[in-house]
This record gives C-alpha cells, sequence and structure tokens, in this order.
C-alpha cells in the first residue's frame, strides 16, 4: 500500500517539465524553434527588457516588464491591475504577428481576429524571474487563434546589459 501511494506521488510529481522546452526555445503549433536572446535593464526606469530571434525561421520576440512584474506569474487572459508588461512577436514565416501589452487592468495591442482591449490568449500564464542567476521569462498559452504559443527565454546576469 506505501508503494502505490509513493509511486502516486512520484507520477504526480514528474507530470510535464514547466514547458518541456530549454533555454532560448519556442513553441508554435507543435514545433519546437531555437533562439538567440539578450537582455537589458534601465535602473533609472526600473524595467528590464528581451529580445529573442529565431535561428531556423525568422522571428522576432521581445519584451518588457517593470519592476513589479519580478518574480511573478500572471494569467495570460486577465489583465493584472497593478503592473505593466508587454510581449510582441513578428513572423512573416510563422504568420504571427501580435503585440500583448497589459496596463494596469487594460490590454492594448491585438491580433488579427482580436477585438482591441481583449487578452489575445484564451489560457495560459507567464511568469518573469529577474534574480542573481539573470533573466528567465516562460510562457505556456493558448492563442485566440487557437493554437498553442510556449516559449522559455534565459539571459545570464553577467550577460545582461544596463542601459544607466
Amino acid at each position: 500500500m506505501m508503494f502505490v501511494a509513493a509511486a502516486a506521488m512520484l507520477f504526480a510529481s514528474c507530470g510535464k517539465d514547466e514547458l518541456d522546452l530549454e533555454n532560448n526555445q519556442l513553441r508554435y503549433d507543435g514545433t519546437v524553434y531555437n533562439m538567440t536572446s539578450s537582455a537589458s535593464t534601465d535602473a533609472q526606469s526600473s524595467y528590464v527588457s528581451f529580445g529573442a530571434v529565431g535561428r531556423e525561421v525568422l522571428f522576432s520576440l521581445n519584451g518588457q516588464f517593470e519592476d513589479a512584474a519580478f518574480n511573478r506569474t500572471f494569467n495570460l487572459a486577465v489583465a493584472a491591475e497593478d503592473v505593466h508588461y508587454y510581449i510582441d512577436f513578428f513572423s512573416e514565416a510563422l504568420t504571427l504577428n501580435f503585440s500583448y501589452d497589459n496596463n494596469r487592468g487594460t490590454f492594448h495591442g491585438g491580433m488579427e481576429g482580436v477585438q482591441e482591449g481583449e487578452s489575445i490568449f484564451t489560457e495560459g500564464s507567464c511568469s518573469i524571474t529577474y534574480d542573481n542567476n539573470g533573466l528567465e521569462v516562460t510562457l505556456d498559452g493558448t492563442l485566440k487563434n487557437g493554437k498553442e504559443l510556449a516559449f522559455k527565454v534565459f539571459v545570464p546576469k553577467d550577460e545582461i546589459r544596463s542601459m544607466n
């Protein structure tokens, strides 16, 4: 009986890895793409910014988070009242372009087929960790076009540029 309980706990804790992605990978509609990422900080404005470009397929991904967003997880379908952050994506090759801008309780930007003021995601989460290890941004969600978008950006602390 104890063996069954232990096996059940082990199975539950072994579930899917956070995103089943390695650092600096993006998955869109089931296909994984590698990317090169960078980040910078601006001490005067208390923001950290990141950028990433696809290696095998041309795309650009960038975003910016104010310090109130650091070390938090957000529901992509609901606008967070107390923080501003944005994520933009552009790729002709993947035929996907969007601007996701969570600005203190309202959504700005958009995506084809989504009304202004609505989230471009039906569900999902985004986590921002900025600490002594560096910057990590993970996102896993379903866009309103019905396709999954997930990525994991990681930039080590010693590679983050200061824009002071």
